[in-house]
């Protein structure tokens, strides 16, 4: 009679049944160890609190203490006054009982003082025993080591609820270890693998690595992607984080006024970069743009900054006439940032007639403007890196 042979199908269900009693087992230890470390977390925290409050109590005592010796060495320096208001008026009637006042007042504050004393010490005799008693040194040794032992205790219970979390999306899988990356239906990428593609790119990976470095770390999870994202889809997404990044700057930096254009270059691997940053007058700095230029000429850097304005207001809606955002943009700007290169100085003064020349579009009723006023509108400040420095050394 012949054996019967398991079939794939069943030997693939024992092994699922098998992962699910592990999955069920693991699940139930990382409930109750999550059960245990909130128990010990509350220990703590009493713990915790009572420190505090005998750490309080403690501080007001000695503010108490330290109220009374001021009021004790007040009441010495009147009952001094009042001896030589005595000794000089030959011990009259008012002087004693002023005298005999302060003796009364004098004598209740040391009373009072010596309590308080006791009472401190008393206290730190209990806290010295009690942090002996435990092995520890001082209180603020204790209060810190407790915080990071309750820190700690968070950490754990953060990474047991992820745990739990992940065993739970297991078990709810029910064997399936496909991660869906690309929407069949919509055909094209879900919200989170865009998101993960753009933090990638931010942690600088490059747009050839992204699909398999999602691969390497979708196998190490167990999980198989449905569809890995190539270059090209990669520098598309990168281009609408640029598109999302100039939106915002779009909508931010029209709105600021008295902004300063901070412009620099430099060369590396036979090439021109030219970075542009606004910064508002709290401080914030905006990086509008990095961009590799054909040499490091004024009218290039200009023709650059040009390009970065049209970008940005492409992605917006026109204002009324020719006043796009880019012009808004430049209209804020009323000063400039960059060091003593004659190219740095060449742009600063092509900038500032190319602003002349936008300011009438952008600025309503230019027309009414009287020659004084103009002037003023148009004119912008030019700083200078080692100006600035020499004027620090100077303060």
């Amino acid at each position: 009679m012949a054996i019967p042979i398991p079939s794939e199908t069943s030997k693939e269900r024992e092994t699922l049944e098998k992962k699910l009693i592990t999955s069920e087992k693991q699940l139930s230890d990382r409930r109750q160890r999550v059960t245990f470390l909130s128990e010990e977390n509350k220990k703590l925290k009493r713990k915790l609190d009572r420190l505090e409050n005998q750490k309080d109590q403690m501080k007001r005592l000695k503010e108490s203490v330290t109220a009374s010796r001021k009021e004790t060495q007040v009441l010495q320096r009147n009952l001094v006054r009042a001896n030589k208001l005595i000794a000089e008026r030959k011990c009259s009637t008012e002087s004693t009982r002023q005298q005999h006042h302060y003796k009364v007042k004098y004598n209740e504050s040391r009373q009072e003082c010596v309590k308080l004393k006791n009472t401190v010490k008393s206290l730190e005799i209990n806290m010295r025993a009690l942090n002996q008693d435990k092995g520890e040194g001082t209180i603020l040794d204790k209060l810190q080591e407790l915080e990071a032992e309750n820190n700690k205790l968070k950490t754990d219970y953060s990474e047991c609820v992820s745990s739990i979390d992940y065993l739970e999306q297991l078990l709810a899988d029910d064997g399936d270890n496909t991660v869906v990356l690309y929407d069949e239906s919509k055909r094209e990428y879900t919200k989170d693998a865009v998101k993960c593609i753009m933090n990638l790119t931010d942690l600088k990976v490059p747009s050839q690595k992204v699909g398999p470095v999602i691969k390497e770390v979708a196998e190490l999870c167990g999980k198989v992607p449905n569809q890995l994202p190539s270059r090209t889809t990669v520098d598309s997404v990168v281009d609408r984080k640029l598109s999302v990044a100039q939106k915002q700057l779009s909508l931010t930096l029209k709105q600021k006024q008295h902004t300063t254009l901070y412009t620099d270059e430099t060369r590396k691997y036979g090439k021109t970069m030219q970075s542009y940053i606004v910064t508002d007058d709290d401080q914030t700095s905006y990086v509008i743009g990095l961009r590799e230029m054909f040499n490091k000429s004024g009218l290039c850097t200009l023709d650059t900054f040009k390009d970065i304005l049209h970008d940005i207001s492409s992605l917006c809606e026109k204002m009324e006439g020719d006043a796009s955002v880019g012009f808004q943009i430049l209209k804020n700007i009323q000063n400039t940032m960059s060091d003593r290169a004659g190219t740095e100085k060449n742009f600063n003064k092509l900038l500032e007639d190319y602003r002349k020349e936008i300011l009438p579009v952008v600025i309503e009723n230019w027309e009414e403007l009287d020659e004084d006023q103009r002037k003023i509108t148009t004119s912008m400040n030019n700083f200078f890196v080692y100006y600035i420095y020499w004027l620090a050394w100077q303060m």
